[in-house]
């Protein structure tokens, strides 16, 4: 009877003790409680111990019960390794807890800051300025076609006569000679007019059709025509032909330098602006056909003008010893 007794009471008492094991996503505190683990930890198994922390950078709702319910922070993503988070990079947030990618900066916009929460951090180009998505660095930013400015600087619209196809922090072309554009921030060739006028051209970089002016070796206001023989035009522009000067002849059209008007023959000249070489005539003291060579008028003859005739004797009862005598 003793003995049924002394049993009974240890069954008693071990029913009155007994705690059952805590389950997964709690822990035992000190009050002898089964609790949830504390958001930021989790307990996967069984058992009255403390739960686990999570790693690094990430958190957990409370009762948690395994490590992949811990998500990284917001400003953090999955690492490289398992079960573990990394900052954003330079150019990218996230702005919520989960172990998801972080999201780009969008492009014209950049970041400098590691492990951004917010698309906030995200800061404008500049003016006129363009980057490409998750740009982590001011200088990304690049001027936009039509604008040109280096890296710290302002960006520039192209001024007319100009023009920039690409983004890129470089100068604006220049239309080339014989075109001209009015356009201002021209984002293309195609801006770039032809003159309209037959044989006229401008300088690069021209910003308006009355820059167009006659090629070399062409005159006119209106319309440009050539300069005609015995005349040769050396610069662009509106203003007239220049003249052979005496003594020299050309055949050219539309000349462009003074040195197409030819020499005459020695010991003869020209008129200004002549165009052939039939105008070259001897000198007075000489005489000679054109093609041929001007000869000095012998002692006893003289010659008092230019041209090609004979030379004229002394007359009766007169000499000269004198050789190319012009009276």
């Amino acid at each position: 009877m003793r003995t049924h007794r002394l049993f009974r009471i240890a069954l008693i008492f071990t029913m009155l003790t007994y705690v059952r094991t805590c389950a997964l996503g709690k822990f035992r505190d000190e009050n002898n409680v089964c609790k949830n683990c504390w958001p930021g930890t989790y307990k996967n198994d069984v058992g009255d111990h403390n739960c686990y922390v999570c790693q690094l950078d990430s958190t957990s709702e409370t009762g948690s019960e395994s490590i992949t319910d811990c998500m990284c922070n917001s400003g953090y993503t999955f690492g490289n390794s398992a079960n573990t988070c990394s900052a954003c990079k330079h150019g990218k947030y996230k702005a919520s807890s989960g172990n998801v990618a972080c999201d780009s900066c969008i492009a014209g916009k950049y970041s400098t800051v590691s492990a951004a929460t917010s698309e906030n951090m995200c800061q404008q180009c500049r003016t006129h300025s363009t980057s490409d998505e998750a740009s982590g660095f001011e200088s990304a930013c690049i001027c936009k076609a039509g604008y040109s400015g280096q890296f710290s600087d302002i960006c520039i619209a192209c001024e007319p006569g100009k023009y920039k196809p690409i983004s890129a922090n470089m100068n604006c072309y220049s239309c080339p000679s014989g075109f001209f554009s009015t356009a201002t921030a021209a984002v293309s060739s195609n801006t770039c007019q032809g003159c309209n006028r037959m044989h006229s051209t401008t300088a690069v970089a021209s910003d308006s059709q009355d820059d167009c002016v006659c090629n070399v070796g062409y005159t006119g206001t209106d319309t440009c025509s050539a300069c005609t023989p015995g005349k040769y035009k050396a610069s662009m522009g509106n203003g007239m032909c220049d003249s052979c000067m005496p003594g020299k002849y050309s055949y050219a059209i539309a000349a462009r330098a003074d040195n197409e008007c030819r020499p005459c023959k020695t010991d003869s000249t020209s008129a200004h602006a002549s165009d052939s070489q039939n105008d070259c005539m001897c000198n007075a003291g000489y005489s000679g056909q054109v093609t041929n060579t001007c000869s000095a008028c012998v002692a006893g003859k003289y010659k008092n003008s230019s041209g090609n005739g004979n030379c004229d004797e002394c007359m009766l009862g007169k000499y000269s010893t004198e050789i190319a005598a012009l009276s």
